[in-house]
């Protein structure tokens, strides 16, 4: 910092940081008053980290306004991060489609009841860190529903597992909140 500013690269940081952050607690799609709040707490906690525009938060985040898209650090990272995120996904799907029927099958584990019933299908390929993260992200998330619904099947293997060997609803329901209060599940 020189002179009590945040040099560029700096400022990115704090970006990657904060947006971090705010996608951890709230999705990639947190909404514009979560936003709004994040960026005037940044100028409270640091001042010299204010704009000379306005309340001094909006170079950190400008609300929509009719036509106009959300602006600022934040919205533009936030842009940035759904855009690399969507290239990823579509790229693991077109490559999920290109597979054969028995690589799919050889990466899928399934639930049989005593008789030989088949009762649920998992995806192998999950590693327990990951479920272990998304775990905790739902514990503390109920948006984007489409999330939680998606880490609620990828994790719905440990999740009967574990439920099996825990049958207390309350352990239950503190390790996985979101099969009381999302319609769904």
């Amino acid at each position: 910092m020189d002179e009590g500013l945040l040099s560029h690269k700096y400022r990115i940081q704090a970006v990657r940081m904060f947006v971090s952050h705010l996608i951890e607690q709230f999705g990639d799609r947190p909404t514009s008053h979560v936003k709004e709040a994040l960026a005037r707490s940044i100028v409270n906690e640091f001042p010299k980290l204010k704009g000379e525009d306005g309340d001094g938060y909006e170079a950190w985040y400008t609300s929509s306004i009719g036509q106009h898209a959300a602006t600022g650090y934040l919205e533009e990272r936030l842009r940035n991060v759904r855009k690399r995120t969507a290239k990823k996904n579509h790229v693991s799907i077109r490559k999920a489609n290109k597979t054969n029927s028995d690589s799919t099958a050889s990466s899928v584990s399934s639930l049989e009841s005593d008789e030989g019933q088949l009762l649920l299908t998992f995806p192998d390929d999950i590693e327990p860190a990951a479920i272990e993260a998304m775990v905790q992200w739902m514990k503390h998330n109920k948006e984007p529903l489409g999330k939680v619904r998606e880490y609620h099947q990828k994790t719905a293997k440990s999740r009967l597992m574990w439920i099996r060997e825990n049958p207390e609803g309350v352990a239950i329901f503190a390790k996985y909140p979101r099969l009381l209060d999302t319609s769904g599940l």
